[in-house]
């Protein structure tokens, strides 16, 4: 008996990625890094974003190639749930790496993507923004309140709140 395997040579969509199959591949272009208690990254895809997280244990061996601003391809990835408060994005997945995930440097990537995503003062204002998606905007600083100490889910915080002015 022998055993066939297909191999898929095509990259999928973030738009199209079936959160049952760790098969795939797709190229994104990663917009932010930042390391907390786990290494994480967004990543961009013809126009949808993504959250990254890759774990500590296996930030070094991507480390050469994941960079803000430059485009990767990855393949052998999990999708997990993305809900609860503060998301990245809208999407409901974020991609989670395996001892197995292969990342490379893609060449063939599209470069008209903007650096950031921000959302308008009046976006804001109008209260119809999901408040569970975190958003970037620009705007002069006006006023900076003073730092207060809250408790989130138990752990003690540091708060700050800006006014700011809509420079458009």
């Amino acid at each position: 008996m022998s055993i066939i395997s297909k191999k898929n040579n095509s990259f999928v969509l973030v738009k199209n990625i079936d959160s049952a199959d760790e098969t795939q591949k797709i190229k994104v272009k990663v917009l932010v890094l930042w390391k907390t208690y786990k290494s994480s990254g967004n990543t961009h895809e013809m126009g949808s974003k993504i959250h990254a997280q890759v774990e500590e244990n296996l930030m070094k061996k991507h480390l050469t190639v994941l960079k803000e601003g430059e485009a990767v391809s990855i393949n052998t990835f999990q999708l997990k749930d993305y809900l609860g408060e503060f998301r990245t994005n809208p999407y409901p997945y974020k991609i989670t790496f395996f001892r197995t995930t292969k990342v490379k440097a893609a060449d063939d990537f599209l470069e008209y993507y903007p650096e950031k995503y921000f959302s308008n003062f009046e976006e804001i204002l109008s209260g119809k923004l999901d408040k569970n998606i975190l958003v970037d905007v620009i705007g002069q600083i006006v006023n900076i309140g003073p730092m207060e100490q809250i408790k989130t889910k138990g752990k003690d915080n540091s708060k700050l709140d800006n006014i700011l002015r809509d420079t458009m």
